[in-house]
């Protein structure tokens, strides 16, 4: 499932939702909507958010399929193969704690 970020964005940044929807030229209740789950952005949208805020277009969502999301899921995968225990014939500790994340 893909979070969209930009709500967490703007409060950073201490820009209300009117400002947003002032300096992007969308309507408030369409940045309430995005906020809110209810409308995903378009990338077009998604390129504005990313000017206004001065981050990268990954920034402004996380997804299983992200890198920075997969390199998390790494680092745990690679913490737990070193665990003593992981290489026997037990349940795969990987696996439960993977959706954990």
């Amino acid at each position: 499932m893909i979070t969209i970020k930009i709500r967490i964005l703007a409060e950073e940044r201490k820009i209300g939702a009117t400002r947003l929807a002032e300096l992007t030229g969308m309507s408030r209740s369409t940045i309430y909507n995005i906020y809110e789950n209810k409308k995903c952005p378009t990338l077009a949208e998604m390129e504005r958010f990313a000017r206004i805020f001065g981050v990268y277009m990954e920034d402004l969502y996380e997804s299983p399929y992200s890198r920075y999301y997969n390199e998390k899921v790494g680092e745990k995968a690679i913490e737990l193969q070193n665990r003593p225990d992981f290489w026997t014939n037990e349940p795969n500790p990987l696996k439960s704690e993977k959706n954990q994340l």
